[in-house]
């Protein structure tokens, strides 16, 4: 899938830049449902479930008025508490932040869908010994939006990361996790889409 939205990236950069306006959608949004997923080598399964708020934008270009293509910025702040008897770290609070590019089609009424992939996500906590360590990984989303309102878009979004990897600040060493995290959310966003 990588593959295919670089080779579809190239032939828009390459082949239909006369084309293009550009576009710019900064969004504010909420935690339907997360939860986060570590399975254990033992058979043991920890999970959490959290929720929080996302600011960011989406940036890039359009192409006849309903393709765009581009880069999409978050951060983010959300408070998590574990669901299973031993799941650690038991109402903490972390903030995080994501890089993606994102494909969007805007139908013609009201109606747009969206999927992006995120290159780069990171998670920390907000206090503590480990304050400066980062979970890291990446992962896609997958959206679609009502946009009968002028200038504004009513959005619902499925996320998915995996955080395979463990930064540790005193090192600086980035390794490998063990157990690596698997996090799903539903988002709800609001989003003004504007079109130069």
């Amino acid at each position: 899938m990588r593959s295919i939205f670089g080779i579809f990236l190239i032939y828009l950069v390459c082949f239909e830049p006369l084309k293009a306006n550009p576009y710019l959608e900064p969004y504010f949004g909420h935690d339907l449902n997360g939860e986060a997923v570590s399975k254990r080598s033992t058979g043991e399964v920890y999970h959490w479930e959290f929720e929080g708020t996302h600011l960011g934008v989406k940036t890039g270009y359009s192409f006849w008025n309903s393709l765009i293509v581009g880069l999409e910025f978050e951060v983010s702040r959300f408070g998590f508490r574990g669901l299973s008897h031993d799941a650690a770290f038991t109402n903490e609070r972390m903030h995080g932040s994501i890089w993606g590019l994102f494909l969007m089609y805007r139908f013609p009424d009201w109606v747009k869908i969206y999927t992006s992939f995120l290159f780069y996500s990171h998670f920390k906590y907000d206090e503590g010994e480990s304050d400066n360590d980062k979970l890291i990984g990446d992962g896609y989303t997958f959206g679609i939006g009502l946009a009968k309102i002028p200038h504004l878009d009513i959005n619902i979004e499925y996320r998915q990361h995996t955080l395979a990897k463990y930064f540790n600040a005193d090192t600086e060493m980035t390794n490998p996790l063990f157990h690596p995290y698997n996090v799903s959310q539903f988002l709800i966003t609001l989003s003004m889409p504007i079109q130069f």
